[in-house]
């Protein structure tokens, strides 16, 4: 189906938009001949859920909406882009991730995807109307982002440790991806062979490697 067949239909939004504002989507539709409503009891066609914050999960509107013989159907932001023509296009070998489908896959609030982005922690490889795209690259870092906040390390204190590491060993960001985490109380080692990197780029004395020599 293309999107021209959409003219009429009438779209709900629950939850706040990552990509737009709530005038610009209505732009938007209407140049397709979609209709924004503002109350998703309205008899909506489609129901879409923002994806900055996925507040949408707590709506106790949709419960009845979706008991209905002819119930709406729930679609995510990004897949409304899809449907408009509005998302960077995929080959069949490469897919991409939106922060909400990272957060969902990693188990972390999506919030804490966005932070990670803001810091640079995560780099998207499109940005469509403020709406970052991910490939699998970005969502294996952010499963290890995943692993340190679960060590206590915070997404700013990550991004304070990188840039040091960005300073002092060129091509850093590359080699992340590479080399085991090593946390230690409050102090994060990337290990590489028998060695321990500190968060300054300085090399430390790894006794574990040794004892097992």
């Amino acid at each position: 189906m293309n999107e021209t067949s959409y003219a009429g239909l009438r779209v709900a939004v629950i939850g706040r938009l990552a990509a737009m504002t709530r005038q610009e989507l209505q732009n938007r539709l209407a140049e397709r001949g979609l209709f924004l409503i503002s109350d998703v009891t309205d008899e909506p066609d489609w129901i879409v859920f923002g994806e900055f914050d996925l507040a949408w999960a707590d709506d106790a509107r949709l419960a009845p909406l979706l008991g209905k013989p002819a119930p709406p159907e729930v679609i995510s932001e990004s897949e409304l882009w899809r449907r408009l023509g509005l998302t960077p296009p995929q080959s069949e070998t490469k897919s991409l991730f939106t922060p909400a489908m990272i957060a969902d896959l990693v188990k972390v609030p999506v919030r804490e995807v966005r932070r990670w982005y803001r810091l640079g922690l995560l780099t998207p490889v499109e940005v469509v109307h403020r709406l970052p795209y991910f490939d699998y690259e970005g969502l294996l870092d952010a499963r290890r982002l995943a692993l340190l906040r679960q060590s206590g390390i915070s997404a700013y204190r990550m991004s304070k440790i990188l840039a040091n590491l960005c300073r002092a060993i060129p091509r850093w960001k590359e080699r992340f991806r590479q080399l085991s985490l090593v946390v230690s109380g409050r102090t994060v080692f990337f290990q590489s062979g028998n060695k321990l990197i500190d968060h300054r780029g300085q090399l430390q004395l790894n006794f574990d490697a040794s004892d097992g020599d």
